[in-house]
């Protein structure tokens, strides 16, 4: 995803600025889909489709909020309510996002850039918002926090590439246009059931040591939302003030248990989507 109105944040640019933290998510009105990271895999498949992109850093899974062409998000409210049942950690953290710089020298730690998002009235000259920086040019507490939420983000975001592109290399992808009838935004992919059936014991080892068996299971337990979420997006679209979006999905048996057992392994996410950004 292309990320050219994003400024990098520089003490030359933000030094004397502040930063609000956001109240609404009114500007995700028109966001259909988010890029997700394996840590939250199964909390994202009890709430949203889970399918594959392909894109020119390779493949990447996303969170499915619309399957129409209406191209508007179901799941925020007239008032700028978030609906679901789960945030994705992608969507956390407004005015600011991160992209990663290739590693240098022996460098473990996964290195980012942190990026701020001036289009969404959060950018200020207020004293009585957050600072960016201290005086003595130190990144201030509360966004250290930010700069802790990312850095935790950023290397789920690494194993997720690396089990995409086993994904991809053991060719498991294949288009997914429709499920059980229901139509599928163009451009995205799907776990081959063929192909994962056909796989030797040697190949699901691969598949369960890098972490992409609980991707594909992800994936494969999320397509029963495509119906429900194409029937809600249908009654929206005659009568513009349903609330079947509001549906529980994490309520669901199975499905519950799942995002329950991913609590811990999410945690750094869900910390931050509490205390980061928001107010």
């Amino acid at each position: 995803m292309l990320k050219t109105h994003l400024k990098p944040l520089t003490f030359q640019r933000y030094g004397n600025r502040f930063w609000k933290r956001f109240t609404s998510f009114d500007h995700t009105r028109y966001v259909t889909e988010c890029s997700i990271v394996e840590a939250e895999a199964f909390p994202v498949a009890a709430a949203f489709p889970l399918v594959f992109r392909k894109t020119e850093g390779g493949v990447e899974p996303v969170a499915l909020f619309s399957l129409t062409e209406a191209r508007v998000n179901p799941f925020v409210s007239e008032t700028g309510v978030w609906l679901a049942p789960y945030l994705p950690s992608a969507m956390r953290c407004p005015p600011f996002d991160a992209e990663p710089i290739p590693r240098s020298g022996r460098a473990k730690d996964t290195q980012f850039q942190l990026l701020v998002d001036e289009t969404l009235g959060l950018i200020s000259d207020d004293p009585r918002d957050e600072a960016f920086y201290r005086e003595t040019g130190a990144l201030s507490s509360n966004l250290e926090a930010v700069v802790t939420f990312f850095q935790g983000r950023m290397s789920s975001a690494q194993t997720t590439k690396t089990i995409c592109d086993v994904l991809a290399d053991m060719e498991m992808l294949e288009p997914l246009t429709q499920h059980e009838g229901c139509m599928i935004p163009t451009g995205c992919w799907g776990i081959s059931p063929d192909r994962l059936n056909s796989l030797t014991s040697k190949q699901m080892a691969t598949l369960t040591a890098c972490g992409a068996l609980r991707l594909v299971h992800a994936h494969q337990i999320s397509l029963s939302h495509i119906a429900w979420l194409t029937q809600a997006q249908s009654r929206m679209t005659h009568n513009p003030g349903s609330k079947d979006v509001e549906r529980k999905a994490n309520a669901e048996g199975f499905l519950s248990a799942l995002a329950d057992a991913q609590t811990s392994e999410t945690s750094w996410g869900q910390n931050s989507e509490k205390h980061a950004c928001a107010r």
